[in-house]
């Protein structure tokens, strides 16, 4: 794995680039919403943090870490914060393009264009009512632009990266020297003050949760002698490794950082005021929320995201649905796969067509009634759009399983299901689906990136072949 510090060296005139369009464009943003309102709690508190703490944490949430953060910074000057957003949402987008670029060559070329191409998708693509209440909102960007930044960050030691092969001494290497332990244990302590921050927002703790603790486990088990031994090894996991999918080894001193992170995101999940929080919420936006029992949270959450792939999530999944496709037909997957991707992109690229044709008329959970087969049709149709969209990217495009894009895939529908369990579902979406929108910029790109790769190789073949025969 390429460091932080390196990648950012290498693609340092991008980078420059993309910093230059976020500082334009956050400079010019004025305090809106909450931002006042927090300055003056903050303020009437005597500008005691410790006093104002405790307060937000009994009476209002459990995000006390990143808006701690932000009542110091806004208390300097909110010009500070306009420009602190605007580096940080450079810095998601380049962790952004790592994560997209893992476990592949190092290419310049291809990784500045990424990290420009990122950018222009965040302000070009992203509509103006989301990045309003995400980006330039400050009270909102220290939780979804910081939050999303830092978690990126403290996931990098999970970033699988191919094995390299050298002669080196087995004994040697055996006993590392004391100076890369101490390196390792510096590091692992560098990362956990990003991680708590990371765990102080819930979208960005529970995903490094799930990730973290799904690559632990997958490590683990690679590991395992009965693993080794048994007839699945050669043909999953140790291709798993060997490729960089999954890494080999998780450092003990990350695994205590996750357990660390895990424990105080939850710590945080519980806080007194999250409840009180909940109830005042529930009883102006949703009184009737409390009739609701699991499986009814549950359906909320779903017909809210398939409503969002249609709507705020529409574009990067109509470009997640078309790169799987080209992908399936490029790399020559077969002609099952590529019918059963003929679906998704189908399905995403008819809609502005169709409108609200029987086939995108699912069920909507805010509106009360029987519903006839049709619409449950469209439900189903959906949901199953979904599933094979995290098939094919897991199992589908290559011969090695894709364990990362997948989880990022699966990760931002998971966030979006999960608004269901909240009653501020039907006024929240728009911040919350910016966080997925920004998940899955990640296996959009990385797949766009092995697709350009694929073309590449294809003309350099054809190329090959049409000297071969002019020679002949």
């Amino acid at each position: 794995m390429m460091s932080t510090l390196t990648f950012i060296r290498k693609n340092k005139i991008a980078i420059i680039l993309s910093l230059a369009v976020s500082l334009a464009a956050n400079l010019a943003q004025p305090m809106r919403l909450d931002d006042a309102t927090f300055l003056e709690t903050f303020t009437s508190h005597g500008n005691d943090l410790w006093a104002w703490a405790q307060d937000y944490w009994i009476t209002w949430s459990g995000r006390i870490v990143p808006h701690a953060v932000f009542m110091i910074l806004l208390s300097v000057s909110p010009e500070l914060v306009n420009i602190l957003n605007a580096i940080m949402t450079t810095l998601s987008i380049v962790l952004s393009c790592m994560w997209a670029s893992a476990g592949r060559k190092e290419n310049t070329f291809t990784e500045s264009l990424t990290i420009l191409l990122m950018t222009a998708a965040l302000y070009i693509l992203t509509p103006t009512e989301i990045l309003d209440v995400t980006v330039f909102w400050k009270t909102a960007s220290v939780l979804y632009i910081w939050g999303f930044a830092a978690m990126l960050y403290v996931l990098l030691p999970f970033m699988p990266a191919p094995q390299v092969h050298t002669n080196v001494n087995k004994k040697k290497s055996a006993s590392r020297d004391l100076r890369t332990r101490r390196s390792d244990i510096g590091k692992s302590l560098l990362l956990l003050l990003p991680a708590l921050y990371c765990a102080g927002f819930e979208p960005s703790g529970s995903f490094y949760f799930a990730f973290g603790g799904i690559m632990i486990l997958l490590s683990a088990a690679c590991g395992l002698p009965a693993m080794r031994s048994a007839g699945l090894w050669k043909r999953f996991f140790e291709g798993q490794i060997s490729s960089g999918r999954i890494p080999e080894h998780v450092s003990r001193h990350v695994v205590l950082c996750w357990l660390i992170t895990s424990a105080m995101f939850f710590r945080f999940l519980t806080a007194p005021g999250n409840m009180v929080r909940f109830e005042e919420e529930a009883l102006f936006w949703f009184p009737n929320y409390g009739l609701l029992g699991f499986v009814d949270k549950l359906f909320l959450g779903t017909c809210y995201t398939l409503g969002a792939c249609l709507g705020e999530l529409y574009l990067p999944m109509l470009m997640l649905s078309l790169a799987i496709l080209l992908l399936m037909i490029v790399k020559r997957r077969g002609v099952v796969l590529t019918l059963t991707a003929l679906l998704p992109a189908l399905y995403y690229s008819l809609h502005p067509v169709a409108g609200e044709s029987f086939v995108y008329a699912f069920v909507r959970s805010d509106v009360y009634g029987l519903y006839p087969p049709a619409n449950w049709f469209a439900t189903f149709l959906g949901m199953l759009v979904l599933l094979i969209i995290a098939f094919l990217i897991f199992m589908g495009i290559s011969d090695t399983l894709e364990f990362v894009n997948t989880l990022f895939f699966c990760g931002a529908v998971a966030e979006q299901i999960v608004m269901g369990f909240t009653p501020t579902v039907g006024v929240s979406i728009s911040r919350s689906t910016f966080f997925c929108r920004e998940l899955l910029m990640i296996p959009i790109f990385s797949l766009l990136i092995t697709l350009l790769a694929a073309v590449c190789r294809g003309i350099r073949t054809s190329q090959t072949v049409k000297k071969w025969t002019h020679r002949e």
